[in-house]
């Protein structure tokens, strides 16, 4: 029992030590959809997400234009800062 009892108390040590070294990163993520380069109005949303790293945040960061056909295309986009 005490065998047991030393491990988890030295688990949860260093579960706590790694954890300090972890940013926080708060991300704004959109998707808006264009038909004949006209905004769709139903598409103007942004989302805010957490995430956390050790690196820097700039890791989550993404800019990119899905092509749905000819007339259609997705602006999908992630911008992430230290929060």
């Amino acid at each position: 029992m005490k065998k047991l009892f030393f491990f988890l108390f030295a688990l949860a040590g260093i579960l706590s030590l790694t954890g300090c070294g972890m940013k926080e990163c708060e991300c704004q993520a959109f998707d808006f959809l264009y038909h004949n380069n006209i905004l769709d109005p139903r598409s103007d949303s942004i989302f805010t997400v957490l995430n956390y790293t050790k690196s820097d945040c700039e890791q989550f960061n993404e800019d990119q234009i899905v092509v749905m056909d000819s007339v259609t295309y997705i602006h999908h986009g992630v911008m992430c800062k230290e929060n």
